[in-house]
């Protein structure tokens, strides 16, 4: 077993010091530190600092660590065996996955819908633009049709005031 030569940081109340002393050297007599750091995801370098006493304990890393440890800390009061409890965090750490990546799919859920409505906004744009163009389309093509008409009438009338004045 190994022999916890942890210190507490200068904020961190005493007795929950050594409630945690307590919990982590019943944690590390049925596990490695390495599988303690492996459910807390840190490194187990940092793990053995802490423990050894060379970083001491910040009530931040005791809140981390209580979060984590409760249920093996739980399951080994009620005489749990290491296997069982190794499975049961296994499974909880691929639960916490699972959770880890359905929040993940909602937020990518939220932004693609985000982006599906910026995406009809601006069809609906377009659309607008589209019609306003045919209107003045339209409209250009009448002042054109205008225009056909009074050069055609302008045409008429030259040709028959040529006609007139070689007819005279």
């Amino acid at each position: 077993m190994t022999e916890v030569k942890a210190i507490p940081s200068r904020q961190l109340p005493t007795s929950a010091f050594l409630s945690f002393k307590a919990d982590l050297e019943v944690l590390l007599a049925a596990f490695s530190q390495q599988k303690l750091a492996d459910w807390m995801k840190m490194d187990k370098g940092n793990l053995n600092k802490k423990v050894n006493g060379g970083v001491s304990i910040t009530e931040k890393f005791l809140e981390h660590f209580n979060q984590v440890m409760e249920y093996p800390i739980l399951r080994l009061h009620q005489g749990a065996t290491t296997r069982e409890i190794e499975d049961e965090m296994e499974l909880r750490t691929k639960e916490g996955t699972a959770e880890v990546e359905k929040s993940r799919l909602r937020l990518f859920e939220g932004v693609v819908k985000d982006v599906h409505e910026e995406i009809i906004d601006i069809q609906g744009k377009i659309l607008d633009v589209e019609e306003k163009a045919e209107r003045e389309i339209g409209g250009i093509k009448v002042v054109l049709q205008e225009h056909d008409i009074a050069i055609r009438e302008l045409k008429d009338a030259v040709f028959r005031l040529e006609g007139q004045r070689e007819g005279e």
